[in-house]
């Protein structure tokens, strides 16, 4: 059996996904996932301490923000180890994105599919 997808209204289409909470869930969900290699782990606390709503993820440490700028408190450039997280990173978000983009857009395109 083919299926064919013929796009009536391919903004209004898309207006529903960008609005629909389950295909926003699974989009934060899945790069929450993607990004915890890249997120510094000396103890593992950041990169397990986040929080997602549709289409966002947000890492609630009180330090996130300045290990997700690369720089300490008192503006030095901060040394992440690779112990736990070989691949740790400042704005790990960018490096996910170059090297898991298109993993995570069939894995939305599947979730979207089977709904």
């Amino acid at each position: 059996m083919k299926s064919k997808l013929i796009w009536l209204n391919k903004n209004a289409t898309i207006r529903r996904l960008v609005n629909n909470d389950k295909v926003g869930r699974f989009v934060a969900e899945t790069w929450a996932n993607m990004f915890e290699k890249y997120v510094p782990a000396d103890k593992v606390i950041l990169a397990t301490s986040y929080r997602t709503e549709p289409f966002k993820v947000t890492y609630y440490q009180p330090y996130s923000h300045y290990q997700w700028y690369g720089i300490s408190r008192s503006g030095k450039r901060l040394n992440y180890s690779h112990e736990k997280h070989l691949q740790a990173t400042d704005h790990w978000e960018q490096v996910a994105q170059k090297e898991k983009g298109d993993e995570v857009a069939k894995a939305v395109s599947n979730f979207i599919r089977h709904m």
